[in-house]
């Protein structure tokens, strides 16, 4: 039987329930817990905390939550995202910043993502294989632990000829600057021994726990191959696919010598994981999602070093594991939460804890330390202690359909304490970014902040979309200003048809894409717009496509956006019909344009050309920089910045 402990959830719901509206910090503060996991001995708990203004790294002993033996700062300029522990004392940062070099061919901006070892004994913090002049990348890029070596682990690195622009815009095209290579990674320095490398289009390498390559995955976006080799020698291939824009699947780990797992899709048209026998060439579904939905990622055991189960999303996150012991303790999780969604988040060694990840409909999420030998269950830190479930807005799953006959999966946020029944009500759009990617019925700090201040939230997920299977993402192939547009067009008129949106009160608001999106329906007569709000938003699609070109050569990623977007040279036309920037005199509404000026992922340029194009055109605009950030909204003071400029917009513009 597992008990639960909820008194700290009864102190903070009644602490919170005083203020009838809650603050705007309630939403725009980072997670007071976020990526939280426990030591592979169970003596400590690492989590990501706010701490002067951005997230750092505290270090807990377990049971002992109230006092940090450790806080570790990111390392200048840098912003945190996951953690995970290498050994007792050892846990792995990812990290990112945004590096401005000098190459032959001019000043180049990018976006470095690093792995940062930390000492939890001596304090001490460190980026992997830096020495090495190598980027560690991301924790993905973590093949094993060495339970026999606590002091290394092995991993892929990327190493870099610095001289050339073209070294960082060209991971994997022929006559390349980057090499791929396996390497056993000292995590007290920033050194490491090269254990094994590929060639010029190599982008993966799969390994025994020892370093030893298992098979070698290339793709050359030139000729469009991709080909898996036994072996890092390159010779014999054991499978091979011609005329590819972008990779066929995902290499996730291997069950033995001769059989990989990679993550496909299936006949039936959804993604889950094979088996890729080497021996014989042939591919066999070994997990499949249920209800008709894609496969998100493998979970691997890395104490095992097994694929244990894996994760995917309906209206949100779920586990299903093959191993018979952690599918037992999710279960019965999911059975002692039954108003929650649960998610083993890490577990020790001899898997007496497990830290656990829980959310619901109207519950932000928290963090809970599960001991299976007295079945307790304690929460040890929430998400949003602000925002308690009587502060959540009520989040609802729709479908409609689009124009075409398509089935269109959304949500929508009704305003906070309001009955569903009593609309319509002022509606903001909210498209998300991507576009290959999916909203669900989680916690979204935006969504659930404009639903505080009285507008529903619309957040459809348009063809193209992730998570849904293989026709509806190919549905969104080349129409990126078209079907994908109508798509979130036909949404706005589903709700204003069913009374929730009131067609003459609705802003257009997204981030990436998502601003693209909200400043294309901007441009529609067919949608009536008081407002949009763009985020780091994509306005010049040439200008976007000359950019993933900067190497000079195609790669994966130009692949990628020609099958979204078309081609900058055939397809010119069509994609200045659709870039906002070319086409700013169709602004009748007023637009508020925000832009981070570190974003390397779009381009501060796009807010610069969007700005002037709106001046010419003499439209109704507010500009606005955000200094010292980058495209993800990863410091408190622009996202509170951010809030504000959107509080204040809507209240003038949304009445």
């Amino acid at each position: 039987m597992i008990r639960t402990l909820v008194a700290a959830c009864a102190v903070l719901a009644a602490a919170a329930a005083h203020a009838q509206t809650p603050p705007r910090d309630a939403y725009t503060h980072l997670p007071d817990m976020a990526a939280a996991e426990i030591s592979p001995n169970g003596r400590m708990i690492a989590a990501y905390r706010p701490h002067e203004g951005t997230q750092a790294l505290f270090i807990y002993n377990t049971g002992e939550m109230t006092e940090p033996v450790r806080v570790i700062k990111a390392p200048e300029d840098m912003f945190l995202s996951g953690l995970t522990w290498a050994s007792d004392n050892y846990v792995l940062m990812q990290a990112r910043e945004t590096r401005k070099i000098q190459t032959m061919e001019g000043m180049f901006t990018f976006t470095e993502s690093v792995v940062v070892s930390v000492d939890v004994e001596r304090g001490k913090a460190n980026v992997l294989l830096s020495g090495e002049r190598v980027f560690s990348g991301s924790l993905g890029n973590i093949l094993s632990y060495l339970p026999d070596d606590p002091e290394h682990i092995i991993m892929l690195g990327l190493r870099y000829d610095a001289s050339s622009a073209r070294s960082f815009t060209r991971v994997n095209a022929s006559g390349g600057h980057f090499e791929l290579a396996v390497f056993r990674a000292n995590l007290g320095n920033s050194g490491g021994r090269r254990l094994d490398t590929g060639s010029d289009n190599t982008i993966d390498l799969v390994t025994h726990p020892d370093g030893s390559v298992i098979a070698r995955v290339n793709y050359d976006p030139e000729t469009r191959v991709y080909e898996i080799f036994r072996g890092s020698s390159g010779f014999d291939s054991v499978y091979r696919k011609e005329d590819t824009p972008i990779r066929p699947f995902t290499v996730v780990g291997a069950l033995d010598d001769s059989s990989l797992v990679v993550d496909a899709y299936g006949e039936d048209g959804f993604s889950g994981l094979f088996e890729l026998n080497m021996d014989e060439g042939m591919i066999e579904r070994i997990a499949t999602a249920p209800d008709g939905h894609d496969v998100d990622y493998a979970i691997v055991d890395p104490f095992r070093n097994e694929i244990a189960g894996y994760a995917y999303r309906d209206d949100f996150s779920r586990q299903h594991y093959f191993d018979e012991e952690l599918e037992k303790y999710r279960a019965a999780l999911d059975k002692a939460l039954p108003d929650e969604h649960v998610s083993l988040t890490s577990w020790t060694r001899d898997r007496k804890r497990f830290l656990v990840y829980a959310e619901g409909p109207r519950f932000s999420g928290s963090y809970s330390l599960f001991d299976t030998e007295t079945g307790q269950l304690e929460v040890i830190g929430f998400n949003r202690p602000m925002l308690p479930p009587e502060k959540m807005a009520q989040v609802e799953a729709f479908e409609f359909e689009a124009r075409d006959g398509m089935t269109i999966p959304a949500y929508v946020t009704y305003p906070l304490n309001a009955d569903p029944a009593s609309g319509p009500f002022p509606t903001v759009i909210l498209p998300h970014g991507g576009p290959e990617s999916r909203d669900t019925a989680g916690f979204d700090w935006i969504a659930q902040f404009l639903a505080s201040r009285g507008y529903a939230v619309l957040q459809p997920n348009f063809r193209g979309s992730s998570g849904y299977g293989a026709d509806f993402r190919d549905a969104g192939y080349g129409q990126w200003g078209a079907a994908m547009i109508d798509d979130i067009v036909d949404s706005a008129k589903a709700m204003a048809a069913q009374g929730i949106a009131d067609p003459q009160r609705m802003c257009a608001l997204g981030a990436s894409y998502g601003g693209f999106a909200a400043l294309s329906l901007g441009m529609r007569d067919d949608l009536a717009l008081d407002c949009v709000i763009s985020a780091n938003g994509v306005t010049h699609l040439p200008m976007l496509a000359s950019e993933t070109l900067a190497g000079g050569n195609p790669t994966e990623g130009t692949n990628y956006l020609k099958l979204y977007m078309g081609d900058r040279i055939t397809d010119d036309a069509r994609l200045r019909a659709w870039s906002p920037a070319l086409n700013a005199a169709a602004y009748d509404e007023p637009v508020l344009l925000v832009h981070a000026e570190d974003d390397t992922t779009v381009s501060y340029d796009h807010a610069g050309v969007m700005r002037a194009a709106l001046e010419d055109a003499g439209a109704d605009f507010d500009f606005v920089t955000l200094k010292g950030d980058d495209h993800y909204f990863a410091s408190e003071r622009s996202r509170e910045e951010f809030a504000a400029l959107m509080e204040n917009f809507l209240a003038e513009n949304l009445r």
